[in-house]
């Protein structure tokens, strides 16, 4: 459950995120709008990725804690939200017993392995099969209360490209799956 201690904590990292988020916007004002460095541009609109982040992150775990009449109402408005910004597809969701067929992110439903970005492009290297999905494009999860895109890698199951040119890596903390349990128990079902 959601208890008071993790609402503080969530709390705090907004509070730490966005007093960040000040000190970067008044960075940004003393060159002007047209002179911003781009990194101090990018550090901005990174920040308020995770501030949205933690707070979706937050809301989810804020369900858990609500009468089970309320949960529905807002996970019928709140979770496909959540899923599509993230670009998490749910083929399949089989409720009693907490399995879901999702699209596999890290080939993006094409059964074939992203070999290397080029000029920020994802590549295809012809004849290697997705390593995650096992070139069926899809996935069977089992999880014990329901999936979120991953924080990490923003749903994509890629880890993030730090050169202009490089081999495409399983995101680290969600090894490519691009979701995760809350609880962080979940299994892939082969």
């Amino acid at each position: 459950m959601f208890d008071s201690e993790e609402q503080r904590h969530c709390e705090a990292l907004i509070f730490l995120h966005r007093q960040r988020l000040r000190n970067l916007e008044m960075q940004s004002a003393r060159y002007g709008p047209l002179q911003v460095p781009s990194h101090i541009q990018q550090d901005i609109e990174d920040t308020q990725k995770e501030i949205q982040r933690i707070e979706d992150i937050c809301v989810l775990f804020s369900l858990q804690s609500q009468d089970a009449t309320k949960s529905r109402i807002v996970n019928e408005e709140y979770y496909p939200g959540l899923l599509n910004k993230y670009k998490i597809t749910i083929v399949m969701e089989i409720v009693e017993a907490r399995l879901y067929i999702i699209q596999c992110n890290y080939c993006e439903g094409s059964g074939k392995r992203p070999y290397i970005i080029t000029d920020w492009k994802i590549m295809e290297w012809g004849g290697m099969v997705c390593s995650i999905c096992n070139g069926r494009g899809v996935i069977k999860v089992q999880v014990d209360d329901f999936i979120i895109p991953d924080a990490y890698c923003e749903g994509s199951g890629k880890d993030k490209p730090k050169a202009r040119a490089r081999y495409i890596n399983v995101c680290k903390e969600c090894k490519g799956l691009g979701v995760r349990s809350v609880t962080g128990n979940i299994k892939i079902i082969t």
